[in-house]
């Protein structure tokens, strides 16, 4: 992977229903904020429910994903904490 930014956003969240629902409305709402009609989205969001595949070195991609992200969201909740 380059060393410039790959992804906008590295979205992080508990898996349980309540968080993965917030998370996909979040980045499907961002993906399509002030997008012109011609894009197929206006920024690039790293979900590992929808990104992540099977890699036996699956923490050092995760880690190279986050590094090369310009933001974390991290979803948190109540649940969370349990």
């Amino acid at each position: 992977m380059a060393s410039s930014t790959f992804y906008d956003a590295f979205i992080s969240y508990n898996h349980s229903s309540a968080p993965r629902q917030i998370a996909i409305a979040l980045q499907r709402a961002i993906q399509n904020f002030s997008k012109p009609f011609w894009r197929a989205r206006s920024a690039r969001l790293y979900r590992d429910e929808t990104d992540l595949t099977a890699y036996p070195a699956l923490f050092t991609m995760l880690k190279e994903v986050l590094s090369n992200s310009k933001f974390l969201l991290l979803l948190y909740s109540p649940d969370s904490s349990k």
